[in-house]
């Protein structure tokens, strides 16, 4: 046993020494390894396979990185946040290259202790900075932006392009972000929707630390620490087309941000940020962009504060605002702010210029109180006020004005130097004005200054538009100081005696022509046009605007001078302030759907034109009417009755119509004709055609002689959704819509004024809001249609009353046509003028329209004349794109752009003071 044991193992040592890998590498006839040389050998084998090992394992965690950061990151968890910050030259401009560099080197990494890698998201102008960048970590994301694109709404756009997370956070210096952010952020997301959190430095100027150099090496770095929003905000800020392009880009975006409506700005309380190197002195740069900075850093305009520590943290309303925060947060999309200052005898006309503001949608704009009284009136009625500081209870007259002007000025001069600084465009006026159209139009882009000039060539001081800029800025602190020279010299200079207001206008006119003699003065000043400002005696006495039928942006008056005044403002329709309220014209409510769909009644008025009668039947017959079951549809055919003395050629004629009506089959719904008992007329017909019984009821009204689209249902059906039931689109001043080709101006027909074009004046625009109400296919809203009953049946019975409006073509058409009741039209036209209401129409490219005019021979025309206009048959426009009703442009009767639709609402008081042959008789009108 101990034998075959013995050879079993030495077996085995043979099969195990055959199968190694010495015997595999090495030559049998040659000289075994030694146990030195097989140790060796093996430790290399050994530091290879190690070495393979990592390779493998390095490269695969690289791969599974980028996957995480390509992939992964598409559904990232709610209340991610991503850091975008902006590394380009101009974010530094005062450091060389190098310096660059280490800052943002340093910036990145520390705020890798805050967010993911891939989560960063850095806007350089420059290869080297994406370089740079990815060397600090290879999954922090760069975009490279073009040099000339840095601009605020370019910088929203690609922010917005790669924002994948719920919330944005944007810093120039990420380095400096406090640890608390996220728990700040998910505080106030609890409290407030949209919003824009912001943190400052609580000083301005620090230094770049760990940089040596030259005085170059100071660095001016921007006050926001850092602003943190819901990338939903970005969207807001792109629509609403607010972009800051000359201010710093942090506070650009902000302020861009802010222009979205409803988003509130949120303060955290500020952080100091010190230097390490206290041997250098801090100063700020002597740039533009770093004074206007330094104007908003010193500024508390912030909507909301917060208190206490998040998520525990609460909001505090910010009661207190500045001059520059109430531009901040007043101003409009192009950055102009109105500013005015009054005292307490001034309010009541201040009141009736709000009221005209208000119905003109002007909002941006905010008031200096001189007095204590003023300001607590004015904040009870919810105006953004600013209350001089050591202002009396109210200012007595005599000695206590000039002490109060003085103070007024040195202040009223300071705000608005601090607003300029800023970058905001400023109009300063006064309350003794009248704005009856938004007169902020009609200022022009290159000018510096512009001025309102009497006569062409005195200069006043209603309304002054001051551009942002050192021109605008020179300007304001010579006539600031020359108002207070003035000032103070008032008591012993009777030419001064008559007011405040004749100082500034003499002060306007020397200052002006000073710019103007200057060698190298850059300031243009510019004039508003003649027509742009009404003064007294234009408008009261000479009635000059009126006659013209032209409307002034701008009524200047004094109140007390002449002492009638006021009651001339009242008597004129001019003064919409009642006991502290704006007086207001009634609109229709939007309508109140109780079920899908609605009731169209299509009304068809004839009388003795069967062949006409027949072409309109069966265009409406044919018409394409499905995928609209919802909607029902009643065709009626109003015949009128011939008179007594009627001939026998137009009795067969009507009896013709009978008959055409009577065997006429309707397969869409419901079919009546109503025979008239007596003759009417076609203006009765047209009067008595509907008594709405519902919100839900809509009526189109066609003549014989018309024919329509197979189209026009189509069409019509989406109108009536989008602009009509649609709660969001709806507009109480539009009554109707009209679906014929527009191409009357009935202002200026008379007037020796060239005819305009209504195609070549509206270009490209598809739809358009005109006063001007349609003749051939017009559809109604039932509220609207009630109210011209009401108002119609009020006036027929006045025997005095013509409905006539100087310098109109409707008026020569009420003149020619003998006064007679055989134009409706006419009382339509002026009814729509008294309400400041407006149709819509369509603007097809081809010139075609949903309903065509055949122009038979009768009331209107004296022979056949043929179609009007071609009809629709581009069946793509059933699905053409309808804009937002806010984006339709409005035109009055002169086809004037009406920017504010509440400045057409009290255009027919301005016409109180003419009489009955003034508004009747053109030959006493168009002198």
């Amino acid at each position: 046993m101990h034998v075959l044991a013995e050879e079993h193992r030495t077996k085995r040592k043979r099969i195990r020494r055959s199968l190694s890998w010495q015997s595999i590498d090495r030559d049998p006839t040659k000289r075994p390894y030694s146990k030195v040389e097989k140790v060796i050998r093996r430790s290399f084998r050994y530091v290879a396979f190690v070495l393979c090992c990592f390779a493998v394992s390095f490269n695969s965690w690289r791969y599974l990185s980028y996957l995480v950061d390509k992939d992964e990151a598409k559904a990232l968890p709610q209340g991610d946040l991503t850091l975008v910050t902006f590394a380009g030259d101009n974010a530094h401009a005062n450091t060389t290259e190098a310096s660059r560099a280490i800052l943002l080197r340093e910036s990145l990494k520390s705020c890798l202790r805050i967010f993911a890698a891939h989560r960063v998201l850095v806007l350089g102008t420059s290869p080297s900075t994406c370089r740079l960048a990815r060397n600090v970590h290879p999954n922090i994301r760069c975009i490279l932006l073009e040099k000339q694109l840095i601009r605020t709404k370019d910088l929203i756009a690609q922010i917005l392009h790669h924002v994948i997370t719920d919330f944005v956070v944007f810093s120039n210096a990420p380095g400096s972000l406090p640890k608390q952010l996220k728990s700040e952020l998910a505080g106030v997301s609890g409290l407030l929707k949209h919003f824009v959190l912001f943190r400052r430095h609580a000083e301005y100027v620090a230094l770049v630390e760990g940089i040596k150099g030259s005085a170059r090496d100071k660095q001016s770095i921007t006050p926001l620490n850092y602003l943190a929003f819901p990338s939903r905000n970005l969207e807001a800020a792109i629509r609403s087309g607010h972009a800051h392009s000359d201010c710093d880009l942090g506070w650009g975006l902000l302020l861009s941000l802010l222009s979205a409506p409803g988003t509130k700005a949120v303060e955290v309380p500020p952080v100091t940020r010190t230097s390490r190197r206290q041997n250098v002195d801090a100063r700020p740069t002597e740039t533009a962009i770093a004074n206007r900075l330094l104007v908003l850093y010193n500024s508390s305009w912030a909507h909301y504060k917060v208190e206490g520590s998040c998520p525990n943290c609460r909001l505090v309303k910010n009661e207190m605002l500045d001059a520059v925060g109430l531009a901040a947060r007043l101003a409009d999309s192009r950055g102009i702010i109105g500013v005015t200052s009054l005292q307490y005898q001034q309010v009541d006309s201040f009141l009736n210029w709000f009221c005209w503001a208000t119905s003109n949608g002007i909002s941006n704009f905010f008031v200096i109180a001189e007095d204590t009284r003023s300001f607590g009136f004015l904040q009870n009625m919810g105006i953004s006020t600013i209350l001089v500081p050591g202002a009396p209870v109210r200012i007595m007259r005599l000695h206590a004005q000039q002490k109060s002007w003085l103070q007024v000025t040195n202040f009223k001069g300071a705000a608005v130097s601090s607003i300029v600084e800023a970058g905001f465009h400023v109009v300063h006026f006064r309350p003794e004005t009248v704005w009856l159209q938004d007169p902020l139009p009609s200022i022009e882009h290159d000018c510096t200054l512009m001025t309102v000039a009497q006569q062409g060539s005195k200069h006043l001081g209603d309304l002054l538009f001051i551009r942002s800029g050192a021109a605008g800025l020179s300007f304001w602190h010579k006539f600031t100081t020359c108002v207070q020279k003035g000032i103070a010299s008032f008591p012993r200079d009777s030419a001064l005696a008559s007011g405040y207001s004749e100082v500034e206008d003499m002060c306007l006119g020397q200052v002006l022509l000073s710019q103007r003699t200057g060698q190298q003065s850059r300031t243009l000043v510019c004039k508003f046009l003649d027509d742009f400002a009404a003064s007294y005696d234009s408008f009261f006495l000479k009635r000059t605007h009126q006659k013209r039928g032209t409307w002034p942006r701008l009524l200047q008056y004094k109140k007390g001078a002449p002492p009638n005044v006021d009651l001339l403002m009242q008597q004129h329709g001019m003064w919409l302030s009642q006991e502290g309220n704006c007086l207001q014209s009634a609109t229709p409510s939007r309508p109140q759907r109780t079920q899908p769909g609605y009731h169209l009644i299509i009304r068809v008025l004839t009388f003795s034109r069967g062949n006409a009668l027949r072409r309109l039947l069966n265009s409406l017959a044919n018409a394409d009417y499905k995928d609209r079951e919802d909607v029902k549809l009643t065709l009626q055919v109003s015949i009128d009755h011939p008179g007594e003395d009627a001939g026998r050629a137009l009795r067969r004629s009507h009896a013709e119509v009978m008959d055409i009506a009577k065997h006429f089959q309707w397969k869409h719904g419901n079919y009546t004709v109503i025979h008239q008992p007596s003759p009417l007329g076609l203006l009765t017909q047209w009067i008595g055609s509907w008594s709405p019984e519902s919100e839900e009821e809509i009526m189109l009204v066609l003549e014989d002689d018309t024919e329509v689209s197979p189209l026009y249902f189509q069409i019509l059906s989406r109108m009536i959704e989008k602009y009509y039931f649609d709660p969001l689109n709806f507009d109480p001043r539009m009554y109707g819509f009209g679906l014929q080709k527009q191409e009357t101006v009935v202002g200026r027909e008379q007037a020796a004024v060239p005819a305009k074009s209504i195609s070549t004046i509206l270009g490209r625009e598809a739809l358009f809001k005109y006063q001007l109400v349609c003749t051939w296919g017009a559809v109604f809203f039932p509220e609207h249609w009630k109210e011209f009953i009401r108002w119609f049946v009020k006036h027929r019975k006045e025997k005095k009353f013509d409905p006539c409006l100087p310098n109109t073509a409707s008026t020569l058409w009420y003149n020619t046509k003998g006064k007679s009741s055989r134009m409706w039209s006419i009382w339509f036209i002026r009814f729509a003028f008294e309400k400041g209401w407006y149709n819509l129409y369509l603007n097809l490219p081809d010139g075609s329209a949903l309903v065509t005019n055949h122009r038979e021979g009768g009331l209107n025309f004296k022979e056949h004349r043929g179609p009007s206009n071609s009809m629709t048959l581009n069946a793509s426009l059933i699905g053409m794109e309808l804009p937002p009703t806010e984006e339709i442009p409005v035109y009055d009767y002169f086809f004037n752009k009406i920017d504010s639709p509440g400045a057409l609402e009290n255009r027919m008081q301005q016409y109180a003071g003419l009489s009955r042959s003034e508004m009747c008789e053109p030959g006493k009108i168009y002198d």
